[in-house]
């Protein structure tokens, strides 16, 4: 929560419009053209890294654990590695290079990933590469933590335990050796990490497992955590507590999961770069389910390495601090607010895969299959069901030089179908007019605007008729599709001594606290109508939230930010000073007070809107303070503005800013989205909305009005390029 006055609105006249509005503006602005797109900025220019050697790559996938009770096993490591092979395939990595340590895979040469073969794995890498070279490491599977052994005289963690990885031998605790028999410990894997850096070679190292977590889960989701608790493998309770209180007693602040220092170890090499991402803190779990959400034909993915394949084939050249700053954006926009990825590393800044920071057209061949149509791209290069694409004449073909297009009618994660149809004044292509050498490129993207929710395990007569009068409700204008309470949703339900729980994705629900979450009591009159108030003020938020994962930033690939929002922060507790970015999710408590300053690098005027969101899907605006305030940036000025305090006593968690910035044109009035803002939820106040230069358009927009096409083109009007760019902290008490 952030201290900023409210005003009020009268929200069954102006809440619907100003969805409508959003949806309306963010599809102008998708539409428009683009010289590449990047969500994700950062104040350091990209480093020209370059890797002149040979990419090599280890995948260690582990599904089966043939000594953990099979409700353990997983499925959803096997599938990641067929994702991540081929994604690093498209990425230039030859076949023979990348080692596959999975079980249940369709890779040719998989091995089992015992502990054996992933440290021999881990090994014939340090042996075989050289200086200049690039090494992908990427672990998916159970995490666990272990005592942490003694090493030079101290312990070798700061909380007393070791993270380890499970491999598909994984053991129980062994009192003699106190350790977990077969586990591969954190310290292991970055010595022989460290081994390959020694030779001169760059590591990105990929940790999709957890470690630990502390929350209950309130219904039975079809989501899996990649944890098993040390209890589970027979680590000793008084083990654990010895090894934390010891830890306690004797060491600081957390240390660095793996070494990053850059220094030269071994003959003449400079000590290789290295990143790590991990899927989640030490205290947190990392989930697993059916990705990508929705779609037909969907399979179970780790949505950590899901989510980082994602990115990398939507954002060709982004850089490792843009890659975190997306994911980051991603998990906002599956209303996640844990786990919290960790991103370190010597080399953020430059491009992933160490391939040159590019403004690359996404574009695919289109392939005859006999008298079918397919694209080797799917839903994660963000080609979906009822996306338009654009046929060409070749990969090198103009624009202008579109001869037709396709509408995608099945998409899997990495393939398409697709179909000719008329658009755009184009007849739909009869087959032998399309050249054998076409490609496709996106024309009108598919983004859903329906909010999907999750009934409760067992629902109520009461409950269930109040849901039947909302989805009947047209006028609600709100497209909602209910599903059961073990699929994915955007929120969940749950019904617990008489009153409604808004539960996140992850269905977290503090059983002995459940205060802490969003209620309605199900006794009060108003119920249904604060019931469908507050599911629109979800959607609202979610779909805003989706809607900046489509759209660039104001930063570019190659490029430094071109709209720079800079942060920082002040801390209360020690007065010290440190910047914020996008690429980290910083803690911040009561009375931490944050400056922000506006920087418009681009050549022409820049019309900005800050929106802050919070915890419980409140938006309010911070720039412009009101609507129809002055909100333009000169070219090349910066600006400083209103910061705002923290305030975690009424709300605390995972708070957002978003940056909205639009070109301005000549003499145009400016253009502010400050009518978005909304009261948080359970309350029956917002913020009224004012007149923007799209206001006009607010009421020939339809809202949730479904288009089996994508999104129809509109007119431009003044909206020729926009960006958008989330922060995101944790507030605490």
């Amino acid at each position: 929560m952030i201290n900023l006055k409210v005003q009020t609105l009268d929200l069954n006249k102006w809440l619907w419009l100003g969805f409508a509005g959003l949806f309306l503006f963010m599809c102008l602005l998708i539409l428009m053209p683009r010289s590449g797109f990047v969500h994700a900025t950062s104040t350091v220019p990209t480093m020209a890294a370059k890797f002149d050697g040979t990419r090599r790559a280890l995948l260690v996938s582990v599904s089966e654990y043939p000594s953990l009770p099979k409700y353990r096993h997983l499925k959803g490591p096997a599938h990641d590695a067929e994702l991540v092979w081929s994604t690093l395939r498209d990425n230039g990595f030859e076949n023979d290079n990348i080692t596959v340590l999975a079980d249940n895979v369709e890779v040719d040469g998989a091995k089992r990933p015992t502990l054996s073969a992933i440290t021999g794995a881990l090994d014939s890498l340090a042996s075989d590469v050289k200086a200049g070279d690039f090494v992908y490491v990427h672990f998916a599977g159970h995490g666990s933590q272990q005592p942490a052994r003694k090493k030079d005289g101290a312990d070798a963690e700061a909380d007393g335990l070791d993270e380890i990885f499970l491999p598909a031998d994984i053991g129980a605790w062994n009192d003699n050796a106190s350790k977990v028999d077969n586990a591969l410990e954190d310290n292991v894997v970055g010595e022989k990490l460290a081994a390959i850096r020694d030779k001169g070679a760059f590591v990105w190292v990929v940790f999709d497992s957890c470690h630990s977590g502390t929350m209950t889960r309130a219904v039975n989701v079809e989501e899996r955590d990649r944890r098993i608790s040390p209890t589970e493998l027979g680590v000793p309770d008084k083990e654990l507590d010895k090894s934390m209180d010891d830890a306690v007693r004797t060491r600081g602040a957390p240390t660095k999961e793996l070494p990053l220092d850059n220094v030269t170890q071994q003959g003449n090499n400079e000590r290789g770069g290295m990143v790590a991402f991990y899927a989640a803190q030490t205290t947190e779990t990392t989930p697993e389910m059916r990705l990508p959400r929705g779609q037909e034909g969907r399979r179970s993915h780790g949505l950590f390495t899901f989510t980082i394949m994602e990115v990398i084939a939507q954002n060709p050249g982004i850089t490792y601090r843009q890659a975190s700053q997306e994911i980051l954006n991603r998990y906002s926009a599956l209303n996640r607010n844990n786990p919290t990825p960790l991103f370190e590393g010597t080399d953020l800044d430059a491009p992933v895969f160490g391939t040159e920071a590019t403004s690359a057209i996404q574009q695919w061949k289109l392939n005859k299959e006999g008298s079918s149509l397919t694209v080797k791209a799917g839903s994660i290069h963000n080609v979906n069901k009822n996306s338009v694409l654009a046929v060409l004449p070749g990969p090198t073909s103009k624009d202008e030089d579109v001869i037709g297009y396709v509408n995608v009618t099945k998409a899997s994660t990495l393939k398409s179908a697709v179909a000719v149809i008329e658009h755009e004044d184009k007849k739909p292509l009869k087959m032998e007019d399309i050249p054998d050498g076409a490609y496709v490129r996106m024309s009108v993207p598919a983004i859903s605007m329906v909010l999907s929710v999750a009934l409760p395990p067992k629902t109520t007569k009461k409950l269930q008729a109040t849901l039947d009068k909302i989805q009947k409700d047209k006028d609600a204008g709100l497209q909602i599709v209910w599903v059961s309470a073990k699929e994915d949703a955007d929120l969940r339900l749950y019904e617990h001594n008489q009153r409604v729980y808004m539960l996140p994705p992850s269905a977290e629900f503090y059983v002995k606290n459940p205060g802490n979450t969003p209620s309605l009591s199900m006794t009060k009159a108003d119920f249904q109508e604060k019931l469908l108030t507050n599911l629109t003020r979800v959607a609202k938020v979610t779909n805003l939230m989706r809607l900046t994962t489509q759209m660039g930033s104001g930063g570019q690939a190659g490029q430094g930010a071109q709209v720079e929002l800079e942060m920082m922060v002040t801390r209360k507790a020690t007065g010290k000073k440190e910047t914020l970015d996008g690429a980290s999710v910083p803690t911040l408590v009561t009375g931490d007070k944050v400056a922000l300053k506006i920087k418009n690098n681009k050549p022409v005027a820049v019309d900005v809107t800050l929106l802050f969101v919070s915890s419980d899907y409140g938006i309010e605006s911070v720039y412009p303070y009101q609507a129809n305030d002055i909100n333009r940036i000169e070219a090349g000025k910066e600006l400083a503005i209103p910061g705002f305090s923290i305030d975690a006593s009424s709300s605390a968690g995972y708070e957002r800013l978003v940056m909205i910035a639009v070109e301005a044109e000549k003499n145009s009035p400016t253009s502010d989205f400050t009518f978005l803002s909304q009261a948080a939820l359970e309350s029956t106040r917002s913020v009224r909305a004012g007149k923007s230069s799209l206001h006009g358009l607010l009421e020939q927009a339809g809202f949730g009005q479904e288009n089996t096409r994508g999104i129809s083109r509109e007119p431009a009007t003044s909206l020729e390029r926009g960006s958008m760019d989330v922060y995101g902290w944790t507030t605490s008490k």
